[in-house]
């Protein structure tokens, strides 16, 4: 029996070029990552370069009592020791400086940059990232929706490729262990329970159900798209139908007994 031990996976296709995929980051993201890298390096060099610094008077700096030569300055002598003061008339004294890191500004620049990054891909509270100050309700149930889009076409793919892909697995070993290769009845199922936009959906369904703009085969279709098989949705359709009385109904009769 002859069989392909290599399976092809594609979640978005390639515009330029026909028959490939398309990365997920393609269409100017790597312009906005490069930004965010930018954005953290900067930060980076602010912390590093916004080390405490100690300007330390000549009249204060120990010397050799040979040669007069500035001796190094013990950090934690300095500490703790305690210094009359200079040779001169004024009063010197040690100063330390930071400089002032805008540490709100860094990170303003850095949230962003990460928005950007994340847009039209993977909603940002998906992450934990809190944006409830950054935007109104509507704009982050729309983000949410795009999390919600970006799994369901990551998900139909896998559902499709997963099977052949173990189905090829199983008849690989099989030939490896001299035995004959058989197909197998695989198939994989991801809960719709788990995806963002499972409320929205029944939400959806349902109006669209109780205004009879669709029947009841679509709604049940929208409503398990392909987490569940064919012949549980056809189920499905029999018991609905049979609750709402559109099944299994005697026809009315004129003047019988």
């Amino acid at each position: 029996m002859y069989f392909i031990s290599v399976i092809p996976l594609r979640f978005y296709a390639s515009r330029k070029y026909r028959g490939r995929g398309k990365s997920i980051f393609d269409g100017g993201k790597s312009q906005c990552f490069d930004a965010l890298d930018e954005v953290i390096s900067q930060w980076i060099d602010a912390i590093r370069a916004g080390r405490v610094i100690k300007y330390i008077p000549e009249t204060l700096i120990p010397r050799d009592p040979e040669n007069g030569s500035f001796l190094s300055v013990d950090s934690f002598g300095a500490e703790v020791i305690k210094l009359r003061g200079g040779l001169n008339e004024g009063s010197d004294k040690i100063d330390v400086a930071q400089p002032d890191i805008k540490y709100e500004a860094f990170v303003n620049t850095y949230t962003n940059a990460l928005l950007l990054c994340l847009q039209g891909i993977i909603s940002p509270a998906t992450l934990g990232i809190d944006v409830g100050k950054m935007a109104s309700a509507e704009a982050q149930r729309e983000k949410k929706d795009i999390t919600g889009d970006t799994r369901n076409t990551i998900t139909a793919a896998l559902e499709i490729q997963l099977p052949k892909l173990i189905n090829a697995i199983l008849m690989t070993y099989a030939n490896l262990m001299g035995a004959t290769p058989e197909e197998s009845d695989v198939s994989v199922s991801f809960g719709e329970y788990g995806a963002p936009d499972f409320d929205s959906r029944v939400e959806t369904v349902g109006k669209a159900a109780t205004y009879g703009i669709m029947s009841t085969e679509s709604q049940v279709e929208e409503l398990w798209g392909s987490s569940k098989d064919d012949d549980w949705k056809s189920a499905e359709v029999q018991r609905i139908m049979y609750e709402k009385g559109l099944l299994n109904a005697d026809e009315p009769s004129v003047g019988g007994a």
